[in-house]
């Protein structure tokens, strides 16, 4: 079996001369991956540590990807986030710059950046969801309407 590798930085550092910038727009993709739960959870247990501090937002996903060998690939991923890497990743990099609108190897590795690429990905993986809205507002407006919502949904 071929092993599918999305990325690696040895790709970047041709483009950032620099194993730093290099790093960042595929740390900042990890580090994404882990907050939304798209990692293999035996990933998680064996690099629990940094894992916490990239959470807590005390480490930054470059190291994290820098600790993990400097590849994106199908064995640091669950299943689901396979089937979005897969899907999405080509295109990453042009969305990544877009956001930014600028050299990719100049955007800073910080949280407020992370941020930035983070909602255009999580708007990536989720879509639109037009429905969510809705049931915030109901929620929003009382419990008899919730109770419609359900009823509904169920078909009742």
């Amino acid at each position: 079996m071929i092993l599918v590798i999305y990325d690696s930085i040895d790709e970047h550092l041709k483009l950032a001369g620099e194993f730093d910038k290099a790093a960042i727009p595929m740390g900042m993709f990890l580090a994404w991956a882990l907050n939304l739960g798209l990692l293999r959870q035996e990933l998680v247990r064996d690099h629990q540590q940094l894992i916490t501090r990239v959470r807590m937002q005390d480490a930054k996903g470059s190291e994290l990807l820098m600790a993990l060998g400097g590849n994106l690939d199908e064995t640091l991923f669950s299943e689901r986030g396979n089937r979005f890497a897969g899907g999405y990743y080509p295109r990453y990099m042009t969305d990544y710059a877009s956001v930014f609108d600028l050299d990719p190897y100049l955007v800073e590795d910080t949280w407020v950046n992370y941020d930035k690429i983070a909602q255009l990905l999580t708007k990536e993986l989720l879509g639109d969801i037009p429905l969510s809205t809705s049931v915030v507002n109901i929620v929003k407006s009382g419990s008899r309407r919730i109770l419609k919502l359900v009823k509904s949904l169920l078909g009742r």
